[in-house]
């Protein structure tokens, strides 16, 4: 005998933005998680090197990368950094320019 089915799994939800400062950070905050622990299992199971970068609400960057996320952008785009500043660094001086 098969397994019953849940008439209520897999549902289509309406995606639509948080008009809650709080409800917007905590459903961020769970996003990224979910979002960082795939970019970590995809790492691990296909042996990639990739890179992550999350921009928060509240313009704090979420940077994740395998091996690093400097290492990466370097080898995809040589000379994107300068090799004296990390990663962080740029990003955190570009966002402070747009503002």
């Amino acid at each position: 005998m098969g397994r019953l089915r849940n008439p209520n799994g897999h549902r289509k939800i309406k995606i639509k933005k948080r008009s809650k400062d709080n409800n917007l950070q905590v459903t961020f905050s769970n996003g990224q998680n979910g979002l960082s622990k795939k970019a970590s299992e995809l790492f691990t199971l296909f042996a990639v090197e990739a890179a992550l970068i999350i921009f928060s609400p509240g313009n704090k960057v979420f940077p994740f990368g395998h091996p690093s996320v400097d290492y990466v952008i370097n080898s995809c785009l040589p000379g994107a950094l300068p090799q004296t500043s990390s990663f962080m660094r740029v990003i955190k001086s570009n966002l402070t320019k747009k503002k």
